[in-house]
């Protein structure tokens, strides 16, 4: 202020000068929040419940999918269903028994418990256009959830048909595969429909590894095989009779190779001893490759407390 040409002096002021008599606020260190991640252990499943759901619905889904997460083999494995379940467009969503999507496509009637939709425009009209997604009807959640979770790990991202007739199949607005030059493809074949999964695209081959993810699609498409010869070696008349036996674990999962693998799934976690009588084969893949042995049980017992409940069904309500 003194110099005799009025110019400035500048200098270097420590961080904590403070002007006399001027007041500033201290300053504040910027930290940045790392989020804990997630464990399979303390989940509390996400889902969308639509108009109409009750909370009790919501937590029958959830103790479904809490105890799948709980089944899975691997720590990648539990993580990454997490991350789909969590993500809203491919996470769960608990629908009421009238929704139009669980209507049969061909006979019209609301049967359907429980749907894993790729997309695709349905050559239905009475079945609406779906994405990646699952859907849970409200009374099924410990039957259907399972199942199509199953789905997900199996044939996400990577699972077409192609029925051998493809001019027929065109015709009919059914899945065409059109080869991909990147694609490591594995057939699984019936009488009526060959079935092909691009096993690098799938969520098996993220999880379990490329080489890994081939091996478990040659050993499952060993064991289908396995049914499909038991069927066509049955006479005719018991093959079609509604009372027969099934020679895997549910006349569903000889459908195809698709809700095979789902109804394995499925039985590896709810009634493995049934399983390994019923399809030792089904039984020894799903257990090496993607379920443990000895799976986790229903949290309505003894996993956590009853607080789980209370907490997963604002969670998902919440949503």
């Amino acid at each position: 202020m003194d110099h005799p040409n009025g110019t400035l002096t500048w200098m270097p002021l420590p961080s904590d000068y403070n002007p006399e008599g001027v007041r500033t606020p201290p300053a504040v260190e910027e930290t940045t929040e790392v989020p804990v991640p997630a464990k399979a252990s303390t989940y509390i499943p996400r889902m969308n419940l639509k108009k109409g759901v009750s909370g009790h619905a919501a937590a029958e889904v959830g103790r479904a999918i809490f105890q799948t997460i709980n089944s899975l083999k691997s720590t990648k494995m539990q993580k990454k269903l997490m991350e789909i379940l969590d993500d809203p467009a491919t996470g769960i969503k608990v629908s009421t028994k009238r929704s139009k999507v669980f209507k049969d496509p061909k006979t019209g009637e609301n049967n359907i418990l429980g749907v894993y939709s790729r997309p695709y425009k349905s050559p239905y009209k009475n079945q609406p256009f779906l994405g990646d997604e699952i859907f849970i009807r409200e009374d099924s959640g410990m039957i259907a959830t399972h199942h199509e979770i199953g789905h997900q790990l199996t044939i996400k991202g990577g699972m077409t048909r192609d029925n051998l007739n493809i001019g027929l199949a065109r015709r009919e607005g059914r899945f065409v595969y059109t080869p991909d030059p990147d694609d490591i493809a594995f057939r699984f074949e019936n009488a009526e429909t060959r079935h092909i999964v691009a096993v690098n695209k799938t969520v098996a081959a993220e999880v379990l590894g490329i080489d890994e993810a081939v091996a478990f699609y040659e050993e499952v498409g060993a064991a289908w095989k396995r049914v499909n010869d038991d069927l066509n070696n049955l006479p005719l008349k018991i093959r079609e009779s509604k009372k027969r036996i099934s020679v895997t674990i549910s006349r569903y999962a000889e459908s195809n190779p698709a809700e095979y693998m789902a109804e394995g799934f499925r039985a590896a976690i709810l009634e493995p001893k049934n399983l390994m009588k019923a399809d030792p084969m089904l039984y020894k893949v799903m257990t090496k490759y993607f379920i443990k042995k000895t799976p986790a049980k229903d949290v309505t017992r003894d996993v956590i407390t009853d607080g789980f409940t209370t907490s997963m069904t604002e969670r998902a309500a919440g949503r």
